[in-house]
Formats: C-alpha cells, sequence, structure tokens
C-alpha cells in the first residue's frame, strides 16, 4: 500500500512538473512573440544597452519623447521606458483609431498600474478595490451632491476665510497654491469623511500629502532595477513613507466607520450623519 501511495505521489509530482515547463515554454513563447513583433517598430535612443536606455528614460524622458517626435512624427515608434519595457508612441492622426479598441486589449487601468506601481504602493491592487470605487461615486457620491449643495456652500465659506486674507485694503501677494491645496482637502474631506475629521490637522496632513507621497514612492519603484523590485522596494523609504500614511489614515477612520456601522445596526433613533453616506 506504501508503495503504490509514494509511486502515485511521483506520478503526481511527474505531472505537476510537465505542467509547469509547458506553461512556463508557452509563457516564453508568448514573450518571444511578442517581442519580435514590437522589435519590429523603429526604436529612439542613443544608450547602447536596454539599463542604459531605462537610466536614460528616467533622467531625460521629455527630452526622449520631444526628440522622438521630431524624428518619426507621423509613424508608431518606441523607446525604452523606466520599467525597461517597450514604450509605444503611437502618432495622434491614430487616435480616432485606438479609442475604438476594448478594454481588453488597450487598457487605462493596467497603465496606470504600472505608471503608479501599484503593486508596491498599494493603490487599487485589485478589481474588488476598483469596483468599490467606482460603486461609491455613482452611487453614493453622485446622488448626494445635490442634497450636500447647501453643506458644501457653507464649508466654502468657512474654508475662505480661514485661508485667504480677508482684511486687505489693497493687492496682497499670496502663495496660492498651498492655499488651493488645503481648501480643497477642508471641503472635500466635509463630503468624503464628515465633520469628525475634515478639520482634523492629521487627516489634513494626509490628505494633502498622500498624492505626493504616492508619485515620489513610486518614482523610486521606477529608479530601481526591475529584477530587484520584489526585494528591494518595500524596503524603500518612500515606499515605507506611503505605508505609514495609510497606516495613520486607517487609524483615524476605522473608528468613525466602526461606530457609525454599529449604531446603524443597534440605535433605531441614529440618524445618518450629512455627508455623502
Amino acid at each position: 500500500m506504501k508503495i503504490q501511495t509514494v509511486a502515485e505521489s511521483t506520478h503526481a509530482l511527474q505531472v505537476l512538473a510537465i505542467a509547469a515547463l509547458v506553461f512556463a515554454a508557452y509563457v516564453s513563447v508568448q514573450r518571444i512573440y511578442f517581442d519580435s513583433h514590437i522589435g519590429r517598430l523603429p526604436a529612439f535612443h542613443n544608450a547602447i544597452s536596454s539599463e542604459a536606455h531605462r537610466k536614460q528614460y528616467l533622467k531625460s524622458a521629455k527630452k526622449l519623447y520631444r526628440e522622438g517626435y521630431e524624428k518619426f512624427k507621423d509613424s508608431v515608434w518606441r523607446v525604452t521606458s523606466a520599467d525597461g519595457f517597450h514604450q509605444v508612441v503611437i502618432s495622434p492622426s491614430l487616435l480616432p483609431e485606438l479609442r475604438k479598441l476594448p478594454e481588453s486589449i488597450l487598457s487605462i487601468e493596467k497603465a496606470v498600474e504600472q505608471f503608479l506601481a501599484v503593486k508596491y504602493t498599494k493603490l487599487l491592487v485589485n478589481d474588488r478595490d476598483i469596483t468599490v470605487v467606482i460603486h461609491s461615486i455613482r452611487a453614493d457620491l453622485t446622488p448626494a451632491l445635490a442634497r450636500l449643495n447647501g453643506v458644501v456652500y457653507t464649508v466654502v465659506e468657512e474654508t475662505l476665510k480661514d485661508e485667504m486674507p480677508a482684511d486687505c485694503e489693497d493687492w496682497t501677494p499670496v502663495r496660492v497654491n498651498p492655499k488651493l491645496v488645503s481648501m480643497v482637502a477642508k471641503i472635500t474631506g466635509r463630503i468624503f469623511v464628515g465633520p469628525e475629521l475634515c478639520r482634523n490637522e492629521e487627516y489634513l496632513d494626509a490628505a494633502i500629502n498622500y498624492p505626493v507621497e504616492l508619485v515620489t514612492a513610486a518614482q523610486a519603484v521606477k529608479r530601481t532595477r526591475p529584477f530587484l523590485r520584489r526585494w528591494l522596494a518595500p524596503r524603500l523609504p518612500e515606499v515605507r513613507k506611503l505605508d505609514e500614511t495609510e497606516r495613520k489614515a486607517k487609524q483615524m477612520l476605522e473608528p468613525i466607520i466602526e461606530a457609525r456601522c454599529n449604531a446603524q445596526a443597534n440605535d433605531p433613533e441614529w440618524q445618518q450623519p450629512d455627508d455623502s453616506k
């Protein structure tokens, strides 16, 4: 009986090994086929190796695109991106044709995943996250906008008084960008997280800095060699800082969400706060 069990296990392992080899061969063939087709496109670069191309892209991508456009202008061409892959550049004349392509062929979501290195920044890492965000906007936020107009108007007035000088008798210079960022954080915070947090300094700091930290972390990942990212990217200071900001945001939001859920389930007289949900 033991001999039979060992034989069956050995056979199963052999089958698995063969299946793995077949799958690896299939993936390799698909990759070679893809690279052979992309390789037919004219390439724009001045470096001698793919890693040198990647570094050149990181150093001066805007210059590469500008010079490549001048050289190829009305045709399709390629350049090595920060991820070490081919970046295909399409002539504007072909955009009407590209718009007809389905999401399965030309995916804006996949492009965002690559651009923001979501594997390491963890921004909307799966289809469920994306579905929840889309549903929240369509089903919760959009229908609530008419009801929230009065609230938004009041918050805008209060925020303008807080952020903009009101006692000036003449033209006064103001660094408007930081003011606008703070105003947007307070106003959207009133809609998204309610009155409990929309003026909380810790929340505002996270809301204002998270987008900057996200892009900074993605850029740090891009600067790391692709084959080393699996090990080095999670340890990058920029990625760890982004993770810490997310952790603090969860600590602030979770008690409010739990309190609302408990009140909705157990308190028949509880009234839903006047925000987007």
